[in-house]
């Protein structure tokens, strides 16, 4: 990535996302579907169909590890999940109920 900005004469910086751990990610994007805070937009069919196929690899019985053998989109998936994954505290906290 850095490399092609660089190439293009674009002055744009590029950093590192953080990467939290998995099974973090995917129970904060289940809570945000559940509190009706994640949306997507109708043309975003990709995005969709990535989050639709995830299943968690059978053959790994003591702990959720996402299946990725090439029969799903999981890099969409990825992708989507690390655009959030720094503020997954805040995401957190800001969450519930509104009387709080």
């Amino acid at each position: 990535m850095r490399t092609a900005v660089r190439n293009a004469r674009l002055f744009v910086k590029v950093v590192d996302c953080y990467k939290a751990p998995i099974k973090d990610r995917i129970d904060t994007l289940q809570m945000l579907m559940a509190q009706g805070r994640f949306h997507v937009m109708k043309n975003c069919t990709n995005v969709t169909a990535s989050l639709s196929e995830q299943v968690w690899d059978s053959k790994i019985e003591d702990e959720d590890v996402r299946l990725d053998d090439g029969t799903c989109d999981i890099d969409t998936a990825d992708a989507l999940e690390y655009s959030f994954s720094k503020f997954i505290k805040v995401l957190l906290a800001s969450g519930g109920d509104e009387d709080e």
